[in-house]
């Protein structure tokens, strides 16, 4: 008997007219699963003696059931990495499309009211931070508040760029809460690699000097003074040396708060300037497009959620400052 014949037979009807063979897994997308009735017995629909209706090796209720588990479990990860996902979705807290998120969001600032009276103690927490700081929608609101101002002055100042940080531009209103002010002289570039520097020089050119025996310090030689006016480095500033042009912090920080006295009376606090009511901090600083190489294990460190992958880069290409 030629069987190789007889396959080809009935390959041969199969393909017929174009009409191929479905089987119910294919075409529904139901994923076997172990069954625990005889599989050779099908499905049978019966009515009970007291009128209602039994399904016998119920396949349907079967699939039913393994759904709302896949579902149940599904919500249940989903739950577990809420916060990744919504780091995924919006990594800037204080873009438009997040703000549009809270406003929307009927329940993110209310899972507190859903728990039980097990979780009294922390139910009342929640709410005393919800009546001490605000919501999360009041939180980002003030941070925008914040990013706007810099905007603004941002827009009328080429040399100068205002960054507000500290937990009052973080929008956490709280007693204590100071406003911090950093100005970054933008004429000024601090360089990891001396050869790199092009004359003729345009701006001021200050080489940065790290010591391993000093991690997180580092000192700034003046390189050349460049074309440009600059409002920070100056020979006041300037620290003579037999090495080189050093930049004296002592002196800069003097040099600053006589160039601010004259506008209103500030005080020396640590590398900054304070106002007389202590509301105000102001830092007078420097910005390197390189991170410090004892910076880099920060950058490769590895991850779960937070930060993500967004903000780290921008942090990296933004630079640090001195």
């Amino acid at each position: 008997m030629d069987t190789n014949h007889s396959n080809q037979e009935n390959d041969d009807k199969k393909r017929m007219n174009g009409i191929r063979k479905f089987t119910y897994w294919k075409k529904y997308g139901v994923k076997r699963f172990p069954y625990r009735g005889k599989r050779k017995y099908t499905p049978l629909v019966y009515q009970a003696d007291d009128g209602g209706i039994v399904i016998s090796n119920d396949v349907f209720g079967l699939t039913i059931r393994q759904f709302e588990r896949m579902y149940k479990d599904c919500l249940d990860r989903r739950k577990t990495h809420e916060s990744w996902i919504m780091n995924l979705r919006y990594p800037d807290k204080a873009s438009n499309e997040y703000l549009e998120y809270l406003d929307k969001c009927t329940d993110c600032n209310k899972e507190h009211l859903s728990w039980t009276e097990n979780d009294s103690i922390e139910n009342h927490l929640v709410n005393h931070l919800i009546r001490t700081i605000g919501t999360e929608i009041d939180i980002r609101k003030r941070q925008i508040l914040f990013i706007l101002n810099d905007k603004i002055f941002n827009a009328h100042e080429k040399n100068i760029t205002k960054i507000s940080s500290g937990s009052l531009a973080e929008g956490l209103d709280l007693p204590g809460s100071d406003e911090d002010i950093m100005f970054v002289d933008e004429v000024v570039n601090v360089t990891q690699i001396e050869r790199n520097i092009k004359h003729p020089v345009q701006r001021t050119e200050v080489f940065m000097e790290t010591d391993t025996d000093y991690p997180g310090f580092t000192r700034l030689r003046l390189i050349a003074a460049g074309e440009r006016a600059n409002a920070y480095v100056s020979k006041e500033s300037i620290l003579y040396t037999q090495t080189g042009l050093y930049l004296s912090t002592t002196n800069f920080v003097n040099r600053m708060k006589q160039y601010h006295i004259q506008r209103q009376n500030v005080f020396t606090h640590g590398p900054c300037l304070s106002d007389t009511n202590q509301t105000v901090d102001i830092a007078f600083c420097l910005r390197s497009k390189y991170l410090p190489y004892h910076a880099m294990p920060w950058k490769l460190r590895y991850r779960r959620q937070w930060p993500p992958n967004a903000i780290i880069d921008r942090i990296i290409n933004y630079g640090c400052f001195y």
